[in-house]
């Protein structure tokens, strides 16, 4: 027993340490998991863009993308504000309201994994379309 109360808690360190989230339950040294990467992103485009494209590696599954900031002046909030089981995520607002120089705040979520998800890459949009990019 005291053995594996000591495992328990070298586990919920290592865990910690790694960035992850846990919950225990009944004995049980893991029942939930996820590793995080959070992410800001900078309007380096020159002009004020819509939407913003985010991909992470296609090999990566029950990855959630959740938009966790926006600028205080965009009236609304883009649609969706999340994407969920899915590698590409594209947030679209009603207008151009990201200014050059602004920053999004992200969370790239990967579900039962120790490995904090990596972003592959991120595009600009305006009116569907890249901008900034050659």
């Amino acid at each position: 027993m005291k053995r594996r109360l000591i495992m328990a808690a070298l586990a919920s360190f290592i865990i910690g340490v790694a960035g992850c989230t846990t919950r225990h339950a009944h004995n049980n040294v893991i029942v939930e998991r996820s590793a995080l990467t959070d992410l800001s992103l900078e309007n380096d485009t020159g002009q004020a863009v819509d939407g913003l494209r985010v991909q992470v590696p296609q090999n990566l599954e029950l990855i959630t993308i959740t938009l966790m900031a926006t600028p205080a002046h965009c009236s609304t909030l883009p649609q969706p504000a999340s994407s969920v089981h899915a590698t590409t995520a594209t947030f679209t607002w009603t207008a151009a309201c990201i200014l050059p120089g602004d920053r999004l705040s992200l969370e790239i979520r990967q579900d039962l994994s120790f490995v904090a998800p990596p972003l592959s890459s991120f595009t600009w949009l305006q009116n569907g379309m890249p901008v900034g990019v050659p």
